[in-house]
């Protein structure tokens, strides 16, 4: 006998049984992404690393030497991905790959040290090394005895950051003629955070790139492209994987100029703003019409400071699929006002999630509703590019989110439509995540209550 109580638009189902027989789990693995600006079902086409690195690598000669600053959440996975580790290229971040940043800590000081120039103390040229020392000396330092609430900076890539010259730009010669900088935030955000001596700490995205834009503002040969927000309040470009290519088009003019020599210009990623708690199994199974496919999954414990991070500052929790439309083309349809119309309803899919491992299973979410999301490079055709297909992302409250971490997860995708579907990754997100640490506002700032840090979006 079945009883179930349907709440928060999911179900969850009590004593199931007739389960298709678990196979050998997999780990979920982290997969970063830049967080890009609008509601997630309007704009769902978050960046990933192996996607930047592909945006980047269309525009940027291989001569070019690369110098790749990760400032938000979660940025360490990209300073140490694989599709970084080149020998044009130096990556850093002001933490380590699973872990929240934090305002006005590595992010500040980093965008006030990327500058041209040389060190009147030693007559030395400025590197990426002196960008880094200089995030870590300003790292936020936490004192609750959480080594993740205190941020830890990552380098990686293929090029040691020392070898990354930020001397002057000189028009004519041997050395550097001309740099171009592209600053991306999709979702700024300002914030306050107290440290472990208690110190009240301020940092904003907007003002890393007023800085930075000021560093080279005096510069011949250089330029500054900014993405951010909705592209107004001092930003270029929407804060978009659109806008995005808008600004590396633009630094695609300034090297392919005539007469430009690629391996004496520079290229300079700053990322801020919010990074995702993501977690994903690459899968390939087609699912026929009225059947379940199962899949197992290991999925990691939370820390502390990554719980906070969920509980305070995401909005939201959620399990998808990804649908690739890698051998057909699929129109999207959309309203007179320019809205997409979704090709699927409740029903069309259901996913259940049940924790297992020991004597028993544990109750089982069964998840029917869901937002349909389209990735799309901007022709408004899915499949004329790699990567583009159909979302599809089923809520969960963060209680039940929480709950599933540090389990054994088996996870089934029943297909109620009329033909095959072919899947190809799973995920579980904590949806957009803001620098921290993240612990609940009070109006007077910090004092009431267990407080040590707000944040929240703002534009300029």
């Amino acid at each position: 006998m079945l009883r179930h109580l349907v709440r928060f638009g999911y179900v969850v189902v009590l004593g199931l049984a007739c389960f298709t027989a678990p196979v050998q789990a997999q780990e979920l693995k982290s997969e970063p992404v830049l967080v890009t600006f609008g509601d997630s079902v309007a704009n769902p086409n978050a960046i990933s690393d192996r996607q930047l690195s592909e945006m980047i690598d269309a525009v940027v000669p291989n001569e070019t030497e690369r110098l790749l600053i990760f400032a938000q959440c979660y940025g360490g996975a990209f300073a140490t991905s694989e599709h970084f580790n080149k020998p044009n290229t130096a990556t850093m971040a002001g933490t380590h790959p699973n872990q929240t940043a934090r305002y006005g800590g590595y992010h500040q000081a980093a965008a006030k040290a990327l500058r041209p120039g040389k060190d009147p103390m030693t007559d030395q040229n400025f590197t990426g090394q002196t960008v880094h020392d200089a995030g870590v000396a300003a790292r936020f330092e936490d004192g609750s005895g959480d080594t993740d609430a205190t941020e830890q900076p990552t380098v990686g890539g293929g090029m040691a950051l020392s070898d990354f010259s930020l001397e002057s730009v000189v028009l004519s010669g041997t050395g550097v003629q001309s740099r171009h900088i592209v600053v991306f935030a999709g979702q700024p955000g300002v914030g306050a955070a107290k440290n472990k001596d208690g110190d009240k700490i301020w940092g904003s995205d907007s003002e890393d790139r007023k800085n930075i834009r000021q560093n080279f503002f005096w510069e011949a040969g250089a330029t500054v492209h900014t993405v951010g927000y909705d592209g107004t309040g001092g930003w270029d470009h929407p804060g978009t994987a659109k806008g995005l290519k808008a600004a590396l088009e633009e630094v695609r003019e300034q090297l392919t100029y005539p007469g430009v020599d690629p391996s004496k210009e520079q290229f300079i990623f700053f990322a801020g703003d919010h990074g995702e708690y993501r977690r994903a199994r690459q899968i390939s199974a087609t699912i026929p019409s009225g059947a379940r496919s199962v899949v197992n999954v290991e999925f990691a414990a939370l820390s502390p400071a990554n719980e906070d991070a969920v509980v305070w500052g995401s909005k939201r929790t959620s399990v998808s699929f990804f649908v690739p439309f890698d051998e057909f083309y699929w129109p999207i349809q959309r309203d007179q006002d320019g809205n997409y119309l979704p090709s699927h309803g409740e029903g069309d899919f259901i996913v259940d999630i049940t924790p297992v491992g020991g004597a028993a299973r544990k109750d089982t979410l069964v998840l029917t509703e869901f937002f349909e999301l389209f990735r799309d490079e901007g022709s408004d055709v899915l499949g004329d590019s790699p990567g583009e297909g159909l979302e599809f992302r089923f809520e969960i409250d963060k209680a039940s989110f929480l709950a599933l971490a540090g389990s054994t997860l088996e996870i089934g995708i029943t297909n109620a439509n009329p033909f095959p579907v072919t899947v190809g990754a799973f995920t579980l997100s904590a949806g957009a995540i803001p620098k921290g640490p993240h612990r609940p506002f009070f109006a007077d700032g910090f004092e009431s209550g267990n407080f040590n840090s707000w944040s929240h979006i703002v534009g300029n």
